[in-house]
This record gives C-alpha cells, structure tokens and sequence, in this order.
C-alpha cells in the first residue's frame, strides 16, 4: 500500500518505522483488542448488527476517500480513530458471523 511507505503516517519508534500506517495499524488493533470483549457480549439480531458495522466503517471511508482525492489532508490522531472504529465494525461482524456458525455448527449434532 502506498500509504505504508510514508514515514510521517507510521508510528516510529526508536528511529523505526512501523511497517503499518497508522489507520491499518488501528484497524488490526481494533480488530485484536474488540473480538475478545464482543465475543463475550450477548450481541442483538443479524439485523442490527450488520448495520451497526458498515455504520462503523463509514467514518474510515469518508476519511480515506476525501483524503485521496485531494479535497482535505487527514492526520494520524484522524486515521487512528477512524481506523479503531472500522476495526470495531469490522471485529462485530467476525464474532457474530462466528457465533453463527457455531451455532449452525451445534445444532447438526
């Protein structure tokens, strides 16, 4: 991605670039950190959850989409909130689909 090579979107420690922008390094976090703690949560119907998560991506989308074409510069804070929120969206979307599944899974025995 074109994005990962820019020194001033990756976080740099100790004179060491991360290999991730700062919005994929939020999304990746999201996704880590929010799994876990939703898999635990008693999670509304397929109806709700479904939006609730391209809701949560929008932010991410207009963020990425006005930045390239050029209408307005981001800026890492920008990118990593926007970024935890789509990994957020994108973590309620992979627990729930698992649940399913498990589910589905269960049900056959």
């Amino acid at each position: 991605m074109p994005c990962h090579r820019h020194r001033e979107r990756s976080l740099v420690i100790k004179g060491r670039q991360f290999p991730l922008c700062y919005r994929c390094m939020a999304i990746l976090l999201g996704i880590i950190v929010i799994s876990p703690i939703i898999w635990f949560l008693q999670l509304p119907s397929s109806l709700l959850v479904f939006p609730i998560s391209i809701l949560l991506n929008i932010p991410l989308i207009l963020d990425g989409v006005t930045q390239a074409a050029k209408h307005r510069q981001s800026n890492n804070f920008l990118r990593f909130v926007t970024g935890i929120m789509s990994g957020g969206g994108l973590a309620l979307s992979i627990v729930h689909s698992a649940k399913l599944l498990v589910t589905i899974i269960v049900g056959m025995t």
